[in-house]
Protein backbone atom coordinates (compact mmCIF):
# COMPACT_ATOMS: atom_id res chain seq x y z
CA UNK A 1 0.00 0.00 0.00
CA UNK A 2 1.13 3.26 -1.12
CA UNK A 3 1.71 6.36 1.36
CA UNK A 4 -1.21 8.99 1.15
CA UNK A 5 0.82 12.44 1.01
CA UNK A 6 -2.08 14.36 0.21
CA UNK A 7 -2.95 15.05 3.85
CA UNK A 8 -0.06 15.31 6.58
CA UNK A 9 -0.05 15.63 10.13
CA UNK A 10 3.05 17.11 11.83
CA UNK A 11 3.19 15.60 15.44
CA UNK A 12 5.02 14.13 18.29
CA UNK A 13 4.75 11.44 20.64
CA UNK A 14 6.99 10.67 24.19
CA UNK A 15 7.79 8.47 26.20
CA UNK A 16 8.93 8.83 29.73
CA UNK A 17 12.23 6.41 30.47
CA UNK A 18 11.48 5.14 33.84
CA UNK A 19 13.96 5.90 36.79
CA UNK A 20 14.78 2.60 37.57
CA UNK A 21 16.33 2.22 34.05
CA UNK A 22 19.70 4.12 33.66
CA UNK A 23 20.01 2.39 37.36
CA UNK A 24 20.75 -1.11 36.13
CA UNK A 25 18.53 -1.93 39.11
CA UNK A 26 15.35 -4.54 38.23
CA UNK A 27 12.02 -2.58 38.90
CA UNK A 28 8.41 -2.78 38.56
CA UNK A 29 7.46 -2.49 34.72
CA UNK A 30 5.88 1.26 33.75
CA UNK A 31 2.27 1.52 32.81
CA UNK A 32 2.17 1.69 28.96
CA UNK A 33 -1.67 3.15 29.00
CA UNK A 34 -0.07 6.35 31.35
CA UNK A 35 2.32 7.23 27.93
CA UNK A 36 2.30 10.76 26.92
CA UNK A 37 1.17 12.09 23.69
CA UNK A 38 -1.83 12.38 21.24
CA UNK A 39 -1.36 9.34 18.97
CA UNK A 40 -4.70 7.83 20.29
CA UNK A 41 -6.51 10.74 18.88
CA UNK A 42 -6.04 10.13 15.45
CA UNK A 43 -3.93 6.96 14.58
CA UNK A 44 -1.83 6.97 11.39
CA UNK A 45 0.82 5.45 9.97
CA UNK A 46 4.28 7.49 10.27
CA UNK A 47 6.15 8.41 7.05
CA UNK A 48 9.16 9.33 9.58
CA UNK A 49 10.67 9.12 12.57
CA UNK A 50 13.04 11.17 14.53
CA UNK A 51 14.23 10.38 18.39
CA UNK A 52 15.35 13.59 20.27
CA UNK A 53 16.48 14.78 23.05
CA UNK A 54 13.90 15.29 25.84
CA UNK A 55 14.47 18.90 26.57
CA UNK A 56 14.36 19.69 22.77
CA UNK A 57 11.03 20.82 21.67
CA UNK A 58 9.21 19.54 18.54
CA UNK A 59 8.79 22.62 16.47
CA UNK A 60 13.32 22.68 17.02
CA UNK A 61 13.49 19.69 14.48
CA UNK A 62 10.27 20.06 13.07
CA UNK A 63 12.28 20.76 9.23
CA UNK A 64 14.71 18.00 9.40
CA UNK A 65 11.61 16.07 10.08
CA UNK A 66 9.86 17.51 6.59
CA UNK A 67 13.21 17.80 4.79
CA UNK A 68 12.62 13.32 4.82
CA UNK A 69 9.16 13.64 3.34
CA UNK A 70 7.42 14.19 -0.06
CA UNK A 71 5.70 17.81 0.53
CA UNK A 72 4.43 18.70 -3.71
CA UNK A 73 0.88 18.73 -3.50
CA UNK A 74 0.69 18.39 0.23
CA UNK A 75 -1.99 19.90 2.76
CA UNK A 76 0.75 19.55 5.88
CA UNK A 77 -1.66 20.23 9.53
CA UNK A 78 0.06 20.73 12.87
CA UNK A 79 -0.78 22.43 16.04
CA UNK A 80 0.16 25.74 17.30
CA UNK A 81 3.26 24.61 18.90
CA UNK A 82 4.32 24.87 15.06
CA UNK A 83 3.01 27.82 14.07
CA UNK A 84 7.28 29.16 13.60
CA UNK A 85 8.17 31.14 10.82
CA UNK A 86 11.00 28.74 9.83
CA UNK A 87 8.78 25.95 9.55
CA UNK A 88 5.95 27.70 7.55
CA UNK A 89 8.36 28.85 5.02
CA UNK A 90 9.77 25.50 4.77
CA UNK A 91 6.42 24.41 3.73
CA UNK A 92 5.72 27.09 1.40
CA UNK A 93 8.93 26.62 -0.98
Amino acid sequence: MDADYENMRLDYSSIRVPRHASSGKRGRTPDRSKQRGKDHENPCNPLYLQLSAGNVHDSNVAVDVLFNIHLTDSMVMADSGYDVDEILVYIAE
